[in-house]
């Protein structure tokens, strides 16, 4: 018989993050509430019980204080001993993914819940027995069960205690603290923001940026290609790390100096999962970043995501949205824009309008953010231009004023940060200016 699903690394890091990240306990035990019971292997769930019961207590938690709690009770043997529980601490590689680990955790558990339901069930049928088959389904709806969407009154009591004592749910800021203001500290998780702009003004500049920036700051982040090819990604984050020019790495042609930089900067590089979700269907996309559960997912572009009319768009608006927060996590799509208002060369300042499918998008969205540069007479981007909010849920709508660095790809904010103010961006304004033509590296 195959072995019953579970996860012995996820579990591990589990352990590993509550033993030397405080942070964790809250995330664990308090948001995914995991159990003794969803851990497969015996030691874990002994130190997790030791764990669990040392944080009810108010007690501190780490290597020693389990360890000593464990032999207190005959149990530091069965639970691997001191150099099992000290070795989980060395062990953990990011406690600051302890959420998404605990989540993997669960999920293994109501799997195998559900699996021994399955097997309940064949039993009861090999057997005609009616009673043994209710209790199968019993069991299987336990497993299914959505008992934790329920809040009576003391559950909603603690969430107002806990937004008195550590304000909302965990944020992932932007890379200008201007945009976090906005937004009450950046994007969070359940949170369906689109990203929109015109062909080659900066969507996927701006969302590599974001993504370096919470890279750095230990959240675990995920792309979902669906436009560019694997290989085309990679090889335009790497001309943007080293500064070689896309062209000369996708052809092969960098000279012995470039090789050594390009070769040297590969593991500093490559900061971001990716997935190539070329032909994937908006189901397939969701389920994945349900498996994964990362703290941002990345999406670019939705637009590529096989679609045939505006109610295919639609679907795939609500089915982004309801995934971000069935999966806890960010959840960024990166849109097209459709041509309608462009009467010349110069495209206009986009608006929530000018998004293909509009309509769903704007009403799903939590946030809608677009990047635009002004553009000569002739149509070409400049370096000089926006990142602004044209939709904040939970927020104020407003704007940066950035200059893109084409050595970086990134953009570097022009004004000191102020008070953003009330005043949303005016969407409609002519611009009476003629900007230099500034050739760009794309």
């Amino acid at each position: 018989m195959n072995e019953p699903p579970q996860d012995k690394e996820a579990e591990e890091q589990v352990l590993g993050a509550l033993l030397v990240h405080e942070p964790a306990l809250a995330w664990v035990l308090d948001d995914v509430k995991l159990r003794v019971e969803d851990f497969y292997w015996e030691r874990h769930r002994l130190v997790f019980s030791s764990i669990s019961s040392l944080h009810a207590m108010g007690e501190p938690v780490d290597a020693v204080t389990v360890g000593e709690s464990l032999r207190q009770r005959g149990l530091l043997g069965p639970a691997g001993g001191d150099e099992f529980i000290f070795g989980l601490g060395e062990l953990v590689s990011a406690p600051g993914n302890a959420r998404a680990h605990a989540n993997i955790v669960a999920a293994k558990a109501r799997w195998r819940g559900r699996q021994q339901a399955g097997f309940k069930i064949l039993e009861a049928v090999g057997k005609l027995d009616e009673g043994e088959i209710g209790e199968a389904r019993a069991l299987l709806d336990s497993q299914v069960s959505h008992s934790d969407a329920r809040f009576d009154k003391a559950r909603l009591a603690d969430i107002a205690r806990r937004l008195a004592a550590e304000g909302g749910a965990e944020s992932f800021p932007y890379p200008f603290e201007r945009l976090n203001r906005l937004t009450a500290g950046g994007m969070r998780r359940g949170e369906f923001i689109v990203l929109g702009g015109h062909t080659s003004h900066g969507k996927t500049v701006w969302v590599d940026q974001v993504a370096d920036h919470l890279f750095e700051k230990g959240r675990s982040i995920v792309l979902y290609l669906t436009e560019m090819t694997t290989e085309e990604r990679v090889a335009r984050t790497m001309s943007r790390v080293t500064g070689i020019s896309f062209e000369r790495i996708i052809e092969g042609r960098m000279n012995q100096p470039e090789k050594a930089t390009y070769d040297a900067a590969i593991e500093e590089a490559l900061k971001v999962s990716m997935v190539d979700a070329t032909g994937w269907s908006v189901e397939e996309i969701a389920a994945d970043i349900r498996a994964s559960r990362p703290d941002v997912a990345i999406v670019d572009t939705v637009h590529d995501i096989p679609h045939r009319d505006t109610e295919d768009l639609q679907e795939i608006a609500r089915t982004l949205a309801m995934c971000s927060r069935q999966a806890g996590c960010a959840l960024i799509g990166v849109v097209h824009l459709n041509r309608a208002r462009v009467k010349g060369p110069q495209a206009p300042r986009p608006t929530r309008n000018d998004i293909l499918g509009s309509g769903a998008f704007a009403q799903t969205a939590n946030t809608v953010c677009f990047v635009h540069r002004q553009e000569t007479k002739k149509g070409f981007p400049t370096l000089e231009g926006w990142v602004y909010f044209s939709k904040v849920r939970n927020g104020r709508l407003g704007e940066v004023e950035v200059t893109l660095d084409p050595s970086r790809y990134r953009f570097e904010e022009k004004l000191p940060n102020g008070d953003p103010g009330p005043t949303p961006p005016n969407e409609s304004a002519e611009k009476d200016w003629e900007p230099q033509e500034t050739p760009l590296p794309f």
